[in-house]
């Protein structure tokens, strides 16, 4: 699941559906957080099936790293750039 936090439901976006989806077992939650030029953050998280709750995995920045890839829950190379509006 991804989510693109909006201004107007950031507290929905980032709290009320992280309860939600894992209550319904998604296995990966991803929060997109977006600047004045496009995506500026995604917060990665998985499900814990022991506590049925969210661990954050990490968080992507386009600052930190201008091509970052990852390999679970897919191999996927984030293109910053792409990201832009």
């Amino acid at each position: 699941m991804v989510e693109i936090v909006s201004p107007g439901s950031e507290t929905q976006d980032t709290t009320d559906k992280l309860g939600e989806y894992a209550k319904a077992g998604i296995p990966h939650y991803w929060i997109v957080r977006l600047d004045q030029t496009g995506v500026s953050t995604i917060e990665r998280y998985r499900l814990d099936p022991a506590s049925m709750l969210y661990k954050n995995v990490g968080t992507l920045m386009t600052e930190a790293d201008p091509a970052p890839t990852i390999t679970n829950p897919l191999p996927l190379t984030i293109d910053w750039a792409e990201l832009r509006f």
